[in-house]
């Protein structure tokens, strides 16, 4: 290659990275455009949903928001047996967790828990809908009557007694061992 084609192909090249970083930096303040945007937009929607006030927008809840959420089933409806109440809460929990958007406010974690209850625990729930009771006002309260009301009292006994009849018997190990585990307070 002659010096004077290595100089226009330098040339060329340097024009070329030139208009890369021009069309780049246009992109950057494209994408905070619609940051910005997608900010407000967020901002209105929670004004006209009359949403409790939430913290103001950032970049990082507004990254969060064009994230997609995981798909997750919701956990088996409730209806009452005191050993399966651990179970649902803590699955409700996880969902909330795993799905910060769709479950962002007490209001969407109380329907959906609601939504998940039948029998007694339904029926219960739902006179206090009808009396507007405070206890609807958030995850907590609502999350702690409901434990009051079903969570085994006597759990750590009744672990105690279940332990002390278990027996390996002809099971494998490990499922022996599961089975302790399930039983074994926390």
């Amino acid at each position: 290659m002659e010096p004077a084609e290595a100089v226009d192909a330098v040339t060329a090249l340097t024009q070329q990275l030139t208009l890369m970083t021009q069309a780049f930096q246009e992109m950057q303040a494209s994408h905070e455009h619609l940051l910005q945007r997608v900010a407000t937009q967020e901002q209105r929607i929670a004004e006209c949903t009359a949403l409790p006030p939430s913290t103001p927008p950032t970049l990082t809840r507004t990254l969060e928001v064009v994230s997609s959420e995981p798909s997750v089933s919701l956990p088996e409806r409730f209806s009452g047996d005191r050993r399966k109440y651990r179970s649902f809460i803590i699955s409700c929990e996880l969902l909330f967790s795993l799905k910060p958007r769709t479950y962002a406010t007490d209001f969407v974690k109380i329907r959906t828990a609601i939504f998940l209850l039948a029998g007694p625990p339904q029926t219960w729930v739902h006179q206090l809908l009808q009396a507007d009771d405070p206890v609807l006002a958030s995850w907590e309260s609502f999350a702690a009557a409901l434990q009051r009301l079903y969570d085994d009292p006597l759990r750590s006994s009744t672990s105690r007694g279940t332990l002390r009849t278990l027996r390996q018997g002809r099971r494998l190990v490990e499922d022996y061992i599961m089975v302790f585990r399930e039983v074994a307070p926390a």
